[in-house]
């Protein structure tokens, strides 16, 4: 086709299929065939093989960060606080070296090193402060009275890199002895190549494997790399497939990521070094829905009576309905869940398995909340296996154990029994011990850790349990905002709330949310109320995002009672709180987190005080603090890239044309070369945005403040010429009767104005007419200008620029009101009466904030028309168009349930209009007594639910009687004639 088409240089299909098959050998990203400790097959791409391609491509490596960073302010992983102070120093990139002026100089931690003023140190490990690179050491000093030199480990201090000057080899070489150091080992893998770590997000997830709707479940195991900066970690290009198994659990598949995981170094090309390196995988921590977080950590699930996965709170109904274990379910408990100790409780059932007791099984697994998918298919296994033993040297014939034939006293009979109920157990372990044989078998005759004594974890029990000290299943499951959040708090409030109203109370909500909302300035696309409603019980992630942004303004008291609407408020303020990008003062954000978590758990106790105990994601939304805390912002690992990620897991091979096309580089079989595609491939990828967008890539726009994205860079995107007004002066662009503020420079009072549409803000933001900013403007002091500036909120009005392309946006000013409104607890604003518009150029505005008109208050209405008329008259197609009316009441109310600058808000408005006011101030006794209430109610609900049962019994019987045994009970439910 291609050749008729005339096209230049047409490889032949044969020429095709070679480069084809020759870029799949040299580019070896193949599945390969892994079987589980349970005896399955599945196939998964080894991890090493993936993360060698961030290394290799230009896009990625140039922006992938190496040492965890110390700064005021967190919005990466690597500044958070389990990277920063918890991973431990062999987990993190061993090297440093200044890759300018010295590559070939390799500093190593743990390895004597002399910086420029002559002084010895012992580097532990390497971090960034303030954007500069500091090795991180104990000092090193003479002692004379030993006559050598020592380290002083008490002592740690901070040398900014650039000072360092020899390494331990050449302070060797230079005969300066006596230090009590020898070279780090990694330098005898390394042969000379620089060596780095990198930290993993692993996620696992059912998904499934079908396109059409129908639901083929399979586990997929996904992983990121969090090197690389959370802007681009958003997007579906950094979402690594690693397996997939329609029958296998995911503990049984991370066996296959995580085997070359820890201690195994992998050789990559450095597309920025132009070198070969190694690196060392870590995973970091363990995002998922909470089902699938408890299979994780070997929990019980969410029906257990212990059914959090960090601590040990709860216990049976009557313990939690206790006025102590009640209150402690609203903060983390305090005895919390250790890896050590689960492993011994999961070793403990698989033993008391292995002695054929199921019911003691059973009740360890309720008791500890502990239960580990592996494990429970061993348990089985030892529990036939003890049980087909012990049946057949008891009670078969053929095989009965010798000691038992004869005339024996029932206590020697008991005591025998007894015997052969130990020896069945010994050898029942010591089975289990042995399987899987081929894994078994591959351990060492004299194995150091005596593994051949031991269940194994990955072989008997979860593997995430034994693979490395910096991972742990119990606190590193980190709390996703999409299933906790979205499709957990916001879901039962939109259900409590939408559950009671009727089809008018449904049609009025989506009128006000379709017609009253400004949506300028909110997070996530615009939905439709209509369907909202309609499938109200069906909604997705997205869709409650929308919602918990507005629906506060929407709900008047003929839509829900107070207790719900209060519940709304809390639930937004939170949510608000949890979808900032960056945290710039970490104590007051936890400070705040933690009152309006104890607002929305409150909140639910007034109105459900059974709510807490039902539902666990209540509970687990306070570990959320700690969280933040370790893994910094909550949006840095929610799943939401995961799970978009599903619709094309499918189609695994994408990697390599990814690869190919961003310009990575691979090794040439036949010369050993590294190479990359051409410039007009790569090329290609950089201005085709239709091909970024099919392979998951989202290229920023490119918008700087205060510029415009077009070839002209110019602060203002104009209307259309065809639509700009003729002879529109500077007079002219306000309504009669206003009076105009003073021209400002670089405009003439009589000149033609251009309008412009919108403008890009310091924070980047669009900014169109009529959105609400907040801009920077001066004070004057004594009649002269002051260098110092003021901040200040309203809505542009109008854009317009001179003939000299001299710009100034109007803004119609607006003050705030010095306390917040009653009803909705936001600061609310009017329009000023001491200045009504004002002049700025577009780099004074800064950043754009959602408001909303007090529609309430304004008694505002709606204008409805009928359009598709035909001589006035509506036609058979005729559609009803509603238009909302607003008042003349001009106060807004500024949305702190807005989820887009939420953090930029909360800085400069006043402390006093957004701290979080606490729903309860004494929440232990209010606990106390929400937990009396559900003492004297549940016993009640109990003897209702018997006498329910007894008559429900009785009356069965009855009907069964009078059948003579054949029941025919009508349905409760609605029964359907026959099609």
């Amino acid at each position: 086709m291609l050749e008729e088409l005339n096209v230049p240089d047409t490889p032949s299909f044969y020429a095709l299929r070679e480069t084809q098959k020759k870029l799949a050998e040299e580019m070896d990203i193949q599945p390969r065939e892994h079987i589980s400790a349970l005896g399955q097959k599945f196939h998964a791409v080894a991890p090493e093989d993936l993360l060698a391609l961030d290394w290799a491509n230009p896009h990625v490596r140039n922006s992938m960060c190496l040492y965890p960073e110390v700064t005021s302010s967190i919005s990466e992983s690597w500044q958070a606080g389990k990277w920063r102070d918890e991973v431990p120093l062999d987990e993190l990139s061993p090297m440093w070296a200044d890759w300018e002026s010295s590559p070939e100089r390799h500093f190593y931690v743990n390895e004597v090193a002399c910086t420029k003023a002559g002084k010895y140190i012992l580097p532990k490990r390497w971090i960034v402060v303030n954007k500069k690179e500091y090795a991180e050491c104990n000092p090193v000093y003479f002692s004379e009275r030993r006559g050598r030199y020592r380290v002083r480990t008490s002592e740690i201090i901070r040398v900014p890199v650039d000072h360092l000057q020899l390494t331990f080899p050449e302070i060797e070489a230079l005969g300066c002895g006596g230090f009590q150091s020898d070279p780090n080992p990694v330098q005898t893998v390394a042969k000379g190549r620089p060596v780095f770590s990198l930290r993993v997000m692993l996620w696992a997830d059912d998904v499934s494997g079908n396109r059409s709707k129908q639901y083929n479940p399979h586990i997929n195991i996904y992983m990121k790399n969090l090197n690389i900066p959370s802007e681009k970690l958003k997007q579906q290009f950094f979402v690594r497939f690693c397996s997939t198994s329609p029958n296998m659990s995911s503990n049984e598949q991370f066996r296959a990521f995580l085997e070359n995981c820890h201690e195994k170094y992998i050789p990559a090309y450095d597309c920025l070094l132009k070198r070969e390196i190694l690196f060392r995988i870590f995973p970091h921590h363990l995002p998922a829905d909470n089902p699938q977080q408890a299979e994780l950590a070997s929990g019980i699930g969410r029906n257990g009576n212990l059914n959090c996965i960090r601590d040990k709170s709860g216990g049976m109904k009557e313990q939690k309905e206790s006025n102590d274990v009640y209150h402690a379910l609203f903060a983390p408990g305090k005895i919390r869940r250790m890896v050590p100790e689960t492993v011994q409780i999961i070793k403990q059932q698989i033993y008391l398995a292995c002695e054929g007791i199921a019911c003691k099984v059973s009740d360890l697994q309720t008791e500890t909340g502990i239960k580990d998918r592996t494990a429970q298919y061993w348990i089985d296994r030892a529990l036939e296996r003890s049980s087909e033993l012990m049946r057949q040297r008891l009670h078969e014939p053929e095989t009965k154990d010798p000691r038992l034939g004869g005339k024996l006293k029932p206590d020697e009979r008991k005591q025998i029994k007894q015997m052969i109920h130990s020896e069945v157990s010994a050898e029942v372990r010591r089975w289990v011990i042995e399987q899987p044989p081929e894994r078994f078998n591959e351990i060492p005759q004299e194995s150091c850790k005596n593994l051949r004594n031991e269940l194994r974890p990955g072989d008997h029990y979860n593997i995430l349990f034994g693979i490395c000290t910096g991972l742990d299943p119990h606190q590193d499951s980190s709390i996703d905002l999409l299933h906790t959040i979205l499709l957990g708090l916001d879901k039962y409030v939109w259900h409590k709330t939408s559950s009671a109203w009727n089809e008018r109370n449904g049609t009025l909500f989506a009128l006000r949310m379709d017609l009253a909302s400004s949506l300028d300035g909110l997070s996530g696309s615009r939905e439709d109320a209509r369907y909202l409603i309609k499938y109200k019980n069906n909604l997705v992630g997205r869709q409650f995002k929308f919602i918990q942004q507005l629906a506060v303004f929407h709900l008047r008291r003929d839509m829900c009672n107070d207790l719900v609407f209060d519940l709304w408020k809390a639930t937004g303020e939170l949510g608000a709180l949890l979808w900032y990008p960056i945290i710039n003062n970490m104590e007051q954000y936890l400070a705040d987190l933690n009152v309006l978590i104890a607002n929305v758990l409150d909140n639910w106790a007034k109105i459900d005080a059974n709510r807490i105990i039902n539902k666990m994601k209540l509970h687990v939304l306070t570990h959320l603090p700690e969280d933040v805390q370790r893994f910094g912002p909550p949006g840095l690992y929610i799943v939401e890239g995961f799970e978009g990620w599903n619709r094309i897991w499918w189609l695994c091979k994408v990697e390599r044309i990814k690869h190919l096309l961003s310009g990575s580089f691979w090794q040439d079989k036949s010369s050993k070369a590294y190479v990359q595609a051409g410039k007009a491939v790569w090329g290609m990828f950089e201005s085709d945005k239709k091909l970024q967008r099919r392979l998951g890539w989202n290229q920023a726009p490119g918008l700087a403040p205060g510029k415009f994205a077009s070839r002209l860079n110019r602060s203002v995107k104009f209307i259309p010429a065809k639509k700009q007004p003729k002879n529109c002066t500077w007079d002219e662009l306000f309504d009669s009767g206003t009076i105009p503020p003073p021209c400002p420079d670089g405009i003439a009072v009589d000149e033609c104005l251009s309008i412009g549409e919108s403008i890009v803000a310091t924070s980047g933001d669009v900014c169109r007419v009529g959105s609400w900013v907040f801009y920077q403007t001066y004070v004057s002091e004594n009649g002269e200008e002051s260098v110092r500036h003021r901040t200040m909120m309203g809505r542009i009005f109008k854009i317009a620029a001179s003939k000299a392309r001299v710009e100034h946006v109007i803004m119609e000013v607006f003050d705030i009101l010095e306390s917040r409104d009653h009803r909705y607890g936001m600061p609310s604003m009017h329009a000023s009466t001491d200045q009504r518009y004002q002049a700025i150029p577009p780099s004074n505005v800064s950043f754009l904030f959602n408001a909303q008109h007090d529609c309430e208050g304004g008694e505002c209405g709606y204008e409805v028309d009928e359009v598709s008329t035909q001589n006035g008259q509506p036609t058979r197609r005729a559609r009803i168009e509603r238009k909302i009316m607003h008042s003349a009441h001009d106060k807004y109310f500024i949305n702190l349930h807005a989820l887009h600058n939420a953090w930029r808000l909360r800085e400069v408005l006043p402390r006093n209009l957004t701290e979080p006011v606490p729903y309860v101030d004494n929440r232990e006794e209010f606990h106390h007594e929400m937990a009396r209430k559900l003492q004297k109610a549940n016993p009640k609900k109990c003897a209702r639910a018997k006498e329910k049962a007894k008559d429900t019994h009785e009356r069965k019987k009855r009907v069964v009687d009078s059948t003579g045994g054949i029941e025919d009970v009508q349905s409760e439910y609605e029964v359907f004639p026959a099609l």
